[in-house]
């Protein structure tokens, strides 16, 4: 359910004192960021559930897979949005649909499949990035991270260790929390800041 946006060159040029210091880390600074999306209409017409905003308890299932790297992301409380480094690059996920009806995300988010870390995902055409971001509000500041994106066209990462992801247990992990109480106010789990 995850696809990538596009790749955003190193902050370095915009950072500025205005903003958290989460978006501007002293690592992130020279690092070109992947960013990485959930596709929250696929999850929908898969699981027949709406995450309905909460998708924090599904996006950290899905970050267990590869053990090495499960407690190396990072997220701040009350942002949606987590981050691992990894070889020379950061790597940004959340879900960007906020912005879009189900209707218009159909209408202008368009897929190419591409590898990330030798592994298939989808990322955004180039066609549809340019025009997700000529749609985007830029005074917000994550619209103007948004609209400094190029499309992702080769796979970036390298494997250093090349450890088996259950997808098994993936799926059973979201069955499990899809069957739970989803009612709990998510908001206040443990997160590592």
């Amino acid at each position: 359910f995850a696809f990538i946006l596009g790749v955003e060159p190193p902050r370095k040029d915009i950072a500025d004192s205005d903003h958290n210091y989460w978006w501007f880390h002293k690592k992130l600074l020279s690092l070109d960021i992947i960013h990485i999306s959930i596709d929250r209409t696929a999850f929908k017409e898969k699981y027949n559930f709406s995450l309905g905003g909460k998708e924090s308890p599904f996006i950290k299932a899905s970050l267990n897979s590869r053990k090495a790297y499960a407690s190396n992301w990072e997220s701040v409380r009350y942002i949606d949005v987590y981050r691992l480094y990894v070889n020379c690059y950061a790597i940004e996920l959340y879900v960007y649909d906020y912005c879009y009806s189900e209707e218009k995300i159909k209408e202008i988010r368009k897929y190419h499949d591409v590898k990330l870390a030798g592994r298939s995902i989808k990322a955004v055409t180039p066609e549809s990035l340019s025009q997700m971001q000529s749609e985007t509000d830029g005074t917000y500041f994550y619209g103007r991270l948004f609209k400094r994106m190029r499309p992702y066209d080769a796979d970036l990462i390298r494997i250093l260790f090349n450890e088996p992801i259950d997808e098994d247990k993936i799926k059973n992990k979201i069955t499990g929390l899809m069957e739970s109480d989803i009612s709990i106010n998510f908001m206040f789990l443990p997160v590592k800041c």
